[in-house]
C-alpha cells in the first residue's frame, strides 16, 4: 500500500529508544527501515548509546544507518533526500508518554462512542486532527 502511494516521498517515523531496542521483534522491520527514516528519542533506561552492548545483533544490522544529531531542525528534514537512516536525537526535551499510554487514554475516555470530538485533557499529546484520524480509522479499538 505504502509503495503505491508514497514511493518518492521521504518519511520520518518517530520512536522512543525503548522501541529501537526491540526493533528486531517488529514484523517487517527491515522493510520499515527501507521505507522511512527513524527519529529516535532517548528514553530513561534505554540509552541508545549503549545499544551496541545490549543488543549486539541488532546493532550490527543497523550500525551503518545511525546518525547522531544534536537537535531536530527543519533544515535537516528538508535536506534529507532518501529513506533508510536512523537519526538519534541527542538533545531534545522528552515527554514521559508512550503510544501504549495514549491508546489507554483514548479507550478510557470512551472516545470511540462520542460523535462530537472535543479534545480531552487526557489526550493533550495529540493534535485534534491526529485524534480524529485515530478514531475515524478505528486504530486503537
Amino acid at each position: 500500500h505504502y509503495e503505491c502511494f508514497h514511493q518518492n516521498e521521504v518519511i520520518f517515523f518517530l520512536i522512543g529508544s525503548d522501541s529501537l531496542y526491540s526493533l528486531d521483534t517488529w514484523d517487517n522491520y527491515l522493510q520499515l527501515l527501507e521505507l522511512t527514516n527513524l527519529l529516535v528519542i532517548n528514553r530513561k533506561d534505554y540509552d541508545y548509546n549503549k545499544l551496541h552492548d545490549n543488543q549486539a545483533n541488532l546493532f550490527d544490522i543497523i550500525k551503518n544507518r545511525l546518525i547522531n544529531i544534536n537537535n531536530l531542525n527543519q533544515e535537516l528534514l528538508l535536506q534529507t533526500k532518501s529513506n533508510g537512516n536512523i537519526y538519534l536525537l541527542n538533545q531534545i526535551s522528552s515527554i514521559d508518554i508512550s503510544s501504549t499510554q495514549i491508546r489507554k487514554l483514548i479507550k478510557n475516555n470512551n472516545l470511540y462512542n462520542k460523535n462530537n470530538l472535543n479534545f480531552p485533557d487526557s489526550t493533550k499529546y495529540l493534535t485534534q486532527d491526529v485524534l480524529k484520524y485515530i478514531i475515524s480509522n478505528n486504530l486503537y479499538n
